[in-house]
C-alpha cells in the first residue's frame, strides 16, 4: 500500500521496457581489473556489449581507475553509482 496504481503500472512499463531492450551478451575475453574478482565478469559484460555506463553501488567496482578502464579497451565505459546515474543530464 506504500505505491499507488497509476505509479505501480508506470513501474512495471518501465521495467517491460528495460527488458525490451535488454540483450544477452557472451563475454569472450577475461578480465582482471577488479579487487573482488568476482566482480570482473561485470566488466567482462560491459566489454562484449561496448557498454558505455555501468551502473553499480559495489564500491569495488566504483573505485577502479579510468587509466585500467582505458588499458583494458574499456575506455568509453563510466562506472557510477545510481544516484550519479540518475542525476545524469
Amino acid at each position: 500500500h506504500k505505491i499507488t496504481a497509476v505509479q505501480w503500472r508506470s513501474l512495471v512499463s518501465g521495467i517491460a521496457a528495460f527488458v525490451a531492450a535488454a540483450r544477452l551478451v557472451a563475454p569472450r575475453r577475461r578480465l582482471s581489473l577488479c579487487r573482488d574478482p568476482t566482480d570482473d565478469m561485470f566488466l567482462e559484460c560491459c566489454a562484449a556489449a561496448s557498454a558505455a555506463v555501468l551502473v553499480t553501488g559495489d564500491l569495488d567496482l566504483l573505485v577502479i581507475p579510468r587509466e585500467a578502464l582505458r588499458g583494458a579497451g574499456l575506455g568509453r565505459l563510466r562506472i557510477v553509482t545510481p544516484r550519479a546515474y540518475l542525476r545524469r543530464p
